[in-house]
């Protein structure tokens, strides 16, 4: 079960990443000390979200969202 949890994951992974292109809009309007900041906390809080998935379908959303605001 956790394989497919797995797989469904990284099937999310290269549709797109929203991290990269969050960081690179962002930097033009606040400073990029901000965005490198912001976004690793952005992911920490998305990561603390985990333990209280209950679901397979919430374990795949939180770990795709985990993977996408990854720098």
């Amino acid at each position: 079960m956790i394989l497919e949890y797995a797989f469904w994951i990284a099937l999310v992974s290269p549709v797109g990443q929203v991290g990269p292109v969050l960081a690179l809009l962002t930097t033009e309007l606040i400073q990029r000390r901000t965005v490198l900041v912001a976004l690793p906390l952005l992911m920490a809080a998305i990561g603390f979200l985990f333990p209280f998935a209950g679901s397979g379908l919430a374990v795949v959303c939180v770990g795709a969202a985990i993977q996408q605001f990854s720098l």
